[in-house]
């Protein structure tokens, strides 16, 4: 991280924003090793700029917001919890997918874990920050996500969202997947109503002071027929 990162976010959320920060990202590359920390704008995006339409930042998901996805849908979804795809779209340089298989790693859990996104450096550092982990088993998959199909990824997905697209790439890709979705957790949903007209409804809700605290869960409206959810 650059100081500037940490000056600017003084300034635009006070001393609680830069604190907050780094206890949840800084903090875990400190500990672990890996490098998720550094914000990326748009413009420093390795991928033609036609393709970068409505991208924002990138900038890792906090450890706490990961946790509480996990456990959230880990009660939810109980027994079948193991049986979902967990596919992190827009996965950059990998922090989900690392929290996410240090949580399945300490209750013994294993679970198919997806992270794809267009942009090759950030797949590469994200298999690169994995191994640091030894997550050798987190699948990273450098491709476009308005271009992802059910047969890449196979059935009973949930998909992870940190508010990285436009609202016609997210509705693009709900609908291209169709039916295979099971589940959706959307931080900072900034378009909730695109995945709620695509035959979602919230399940559960996580609210805070900050946009990376907040996360809505959402499950098919037809759950009732997903046997995971009986």
């Amino acid at each position: 991280m650059r100081p500037g990162d940490y000056w600017r976010m003084f300034r635009s959320g006070g001393a609680r924003l830069p604190v907050a920060f780094f206890r949840e990202v800084h903090g875990y590359d400190l500990r672990h090793g890996t490098r998720t920390a550094e914000i990326v704008q748009v413009a420093d995006f390795d991928v033609p700029p036609e393709s970068r339409r409505g991208s924002v930042l990138y900038m890792a998901s906090w450890s706490c917001t990961i946790e509480w996805t996990y456990a959230s849908v880990r009660r939810i979804f109980g027994d079948g919890f193991p049986d979902l795809t967990v596919v992190d779209v827009g996965c950059g340089k990998g922090k989900f997918l690392l929290v996410w298989a240090d949580e399945l790693a300490q209750d013994g859990l294993t679970q198919r874990v997806i992270g794809v996104d267009y942009s090759s450096t950030f797949t590469q550092l994200a298999r690169r920050n994995l191994a640091r982990r030894g997550h050798d088993r987190i699948e990273v998959t450098h491709l476009d996500a308005s271009r992802i199909r059910s047969c890449d990824l196979g059935d009973n997905l949930l998909l992870y969202l940190y508010n990285p697209f436009a609202e016609e790439t997210l509705t693009t890709i709900l609908r291209n997947l169709g039916n295979s979705v099971s589940a959706v957790a959307y931080c900072n949903p900034v378009h909730d109503r695109a995945v709620r007209d695509t035959g979602f409804e919230v399940v559960d809700q996580r609210e805070g002071w900050h946009p990376n605290l907040r996360v809505n869960l959402y499950v098919r409206r037809d759950a009732h027929r997903n046997p995971a959810l009986l």
